[in-house]
């Protein structure tokens, strides 16, 4: 029994002394932390479809209703245009939905009978049926016009009476940073 509170008294006098040992020790630490954010850039367009008030000669949003009573030989304005709205450059590129809807008819006539004055200097039409912008367009830049006007040609007949003209237009844009030389090697494009 005496050996048994022997080893008791050991165990307890080692334990009171590597609880004061631990006690003693010290270490100098120190702490940071870094928070790292990145904000992503964005890609934003605004397209211009506009028209020349002739009572002002100032450009104002071609009207939604469009133009009625137009007849062969006339002239309409049509100015379509892209500004970029966002914060990175971009590639830009435009699609054109063009019909002829004749009255009382469900005839397929080409839209070429009539004519747009398309910038092909500024703008290359693709295979794929877009209207391509040559240049990158830096936030807050206008394209070139791609078009002005829609001419109705004199040699419309009888079977254009009262028919309707439709020119849906379609732009998208694309980062131009990091995604090719030139915009027809751009990829990412929004899917139709």
């Amino acid at each position: 029994m005496k050996k048994n509170k022997r080893i008791i008294a050991v165990l307890a006098i080692t334990s009171i002394l590597a609880v004061m040992v631990f006690q003693t020790l010290a270490f100098f630490t120190a702490e940071d932390t870094a928070l790292n954010r990145v904000t992503m850039g964005n890609v934003a367009l605004i397209l211009n479809d506009d028209t020349i008030n002739p009572e002002t000669e100032a450009l104002e949003p071609f009207p939604e209703e469009g133009f009625n009573l137009v007849m062969p030989g006339d002239v309409v304005d049509k100015i379509v245009s892209v500004t970029n709205d966002g914060d990175n450059p971009i590639w830009v590129r435009i699609k054109l939905d063009r019909s002829i809807i004749l009255a009382g008819e469900a005839a397929d006539v080409d839209f070429n009978v009539l004519g747009l004055d398309l910038n092909d200097e500024d703008w290359t039409e693709g295979t794929d049926g877009w209207f391509y912008y040559n240049e990158i367009i830096a936030p807050g830049e206008t394209t070139e016009n791609l078009f002005t006007q829609v001419t109705f040609p004199t040699s419309l007949g009888n079977a254009f009476m009262n028919a309707k003209v439709e020119i849906d237009v379609l732009a998208q844009g694309v980062q131009s940073q990091n995604n090719g030389v030139t915009v027809q090697e751009a990829a990412g494009w929004p899917a139709e």
